[in-house]
């Protein structure tokens, strides 16, 4: 999200700025776990809703992760990625 929506490519500071938080990261990747495995895992301890009514369908866990947790990070942090300019970097000193 920072290299790739908020003009920061090349910055490496980011990685090393301790203030940085991404809360609909976390929220993002909570949501798209859970919803994939409860609806599509396809495990022999556990199989998900989906699964059990549609065996054909496999164990399709990561696509589903994959995608529902890009679709609300998207919806969580449109409005920031949108309506903010980058901030400037802190200054470290070397």
């Amino acid at each position: 999200d920072q290299w790739l929506r908020r003009d920061q490519a090349g910055k490496s500071w980011i990685l090393y700025d301790r203030s940085f938080t991404n809360w609909g990261g976390v929220i993002a990747f909570v949501i798209g776990l859970v919803l994939s495995i409860v609806l599509f895992s396809n495990q022999e301890k556990f199989t998900g809703l989906l699964p059990r009514h549609f065996p054909w369908l496999g164990d399709l866990t990561f696509f589903v992760g994959f995608v529902v947790a890009g679709a609300v990070y998207l919806v969580l942090v449109a409005r920031s990625i949108r309506g903010r300019e980058p901030a400037d970097p802190p200054k470290v000193d070397a």
